[in-house]
């Protein structure tokens, strides 16, 4: 055997041995298409859920405490009827702002608070506000409160960051702000006794607070903006002027919570 030949032999016999490469199989290419596709569906819907949450028009509810067959306090006023003219006046300034869509919950009915916080939720807010006046059978408590979410629950941070910023735009309106700087808390035990607490006292309860604040998906406040059984308190929040006032403090507030 000559030498050429003997290399012509060894190079077949290697091309022989080398092995062929496959084509990936159609079924292979459409799953890694597929995989690829949903993964960017995913990416880009995730991406607008967060823009939508950080840009405007925010959703806020606006829910006037009680109503129905529910009067709410009685005392020189009924409740309801201001917390309905106060949650209009802030309807409307709200409604006028590009910013803004506003959601009444309730358009007198009133309804359970898990009633009112399902319609919110449906109407996707991205803050609660519910709107109440207080009462007094002395007649002589007087002054502004609000309730954000119990510590450690919900969305706490963010209720009792909106809370301070109302607070902030009632004090002038108020002769007092009860609590801390208008700031209290409350819960219900088992046999649904209502307790009062103040902030130092707040951590580590465990038992619901009021229903309208338990049940929303978003931050939530509930505010006692007034006495309805103090004379004082009445002529101003009653009045046309006190009213607008104090609709324009919680649109404000709003305002300040998403930075405009």
């Amino acid at each position: 055997m000559t030498e050429q030949e003997y290399f012509r032999r060894r190079r077949e016999r290697a091309a022989h041995r080398r092995p062929t490469r496959r084509r990936p199989s159609l079924l292979f290419a459409v799953c890694t298409a597929g995989i690829v596709l949903l993964l960017a569906v995913v990416f880009f819907v995730s991406r607008s859920l967060v823009a939508d949450k950080n840009e405007p028009p925010w959703v806020i509810a606006v829910d006037p405490g009680h109503g129905g067959k529910d009067l709410g306090a009685v005392g020189l006023i009924g409740e309801v009827e201001l917390n309905y003219a106060v949650a209009e006046s802030l309807c409307a300034l709200l409604d006028a702002d590009p910013d803004f869509i506003p959601v009444l919950t309730h358009t007198g009915e009133g309804g359970t608070p898990k009633e009112r916080a399902r319609t919110a939720a449906r109407k996707k807010a991205d803050l609660f506000l519910s709107i109440h006046g207080n009462s007094d059978g002395t007649g002589e408590a007087r002054g502004f409160e609000c309730y954000p979410e119990l510590p450690g629950h919900g969305q706490h941070e963010e209720s009792l960051r909106f809370a301070k910023l109302i607070c902030k735009e009632m004090e002038p309106l108020c002769a007092r702000m009860r609590g801390e700087g208008g700031i209290r808390y409350a819960y219900f035990d088992e046999a649904d006794t209502k307790y009062f607490v103040e902030a130092y006292a707040a951590e580590g309860i465990e038992e619901p607070s009021f229903g309208v604040l338990e049940y929303t998906k978003c931050p939530a406040v509930l505010a006692e903006q007034c006495f309805v059984t103090n004379a004082e308190d009445v002529v101003f929040f009653a009045s046309e002027e006190g009213i607008q006032a104090a609709a324009d403090a919680y649109y404000q507030a709003i305002k300040a919570y998403f930075g405009r």
